[in-house]
């Protein structure tokens, strides 16, 4: 017969030596955060998809295509020339991320932090930029036709050149806003903010 002592010590060092089940972060849409089933916020780390945490990730030219990166944590992170078409990053943090030339037509970014990011050049056609946080970013020579830019922050970022002709910019924050030589449909909006080089084609 086995003694009872021995079972309750096998059974500890199971539990001991046992790996920790990972923990499971999905994107809450309510809170535009990434909790596990808890409620806890987190991120998975060193994961690139919803909910990972890749800081300083080095992906220049990366194909995330229609990449479901919602929640996604990655500061700092070099990614021009990615391809991003249809990709999903509501909510994610790139804040300080460099994505100079980066095609992210008809990309999700609802909410999305981008502050400081780099977007030179970038093809933001149709995106969804509504609630985004562009302050300070680099949006020069950007293509933002037909975007959706309702209620975003971009005070003080670089609109130099950019071409915003069909862009919703209702409720947008356009606080010291370098639009020198940007392209952007005649009417209120331009009346209002004294935007210059205006498109009339």
């Amino acid at each position: 017969m086995v003694r009872p002592l021995v079972l309750i010590v096998t059974a500890f060092i199971a539990l001991v030596g046992a790996e920790a089940a990972p923990v499971n972060y999905e994107f809450d849409t309510e809170e535009n955060a990434c909790t596990d089933p808890q409620g806890d916020a987190g991120y998975v780390k060193e994961e690139l998809g919803e909910c990972g945490s890749l800081r300083k990730a080095n992906l220049p030219s990366a194909n995330l295509n229609g990449a479901n990166l919602r929640g996604v944590k990655m500061r700092n992170a070099e990614l021009p020339d990615a391809r991003m078409v249809e990709a999903s990053l509501r909510g994610a943090d790139l804040e300080g991320a460099n994505l100079a030339w980066a095609d992210l037509y008809d990309a999700d970014l609802f909410n999305a932090s981008l502050r400081n990011t780099r977007l030179l050049g970038a093809d933001l056609r149709r995106s969804n930029l509504l609630g985004a946080d562009l302050r300070h970013a680099d949006l020069a020579g950007a293509d933002l036709r037909g975007a959706h830019l309702q209620g975003a922050l971009l005070a003080g970022a670089s609109l130099v050149g950019a071409d915003l002709r069909g862009a919703h910019l209702d409720f947008t924050d356009l606080n010291g806003v370098d639009m020198r030589g940007a392209l952007l449909d005649p009417g209120p909006i331009a009346a209002l903010y004294g935007v210059l080089g205006a498109a009339d084609e």
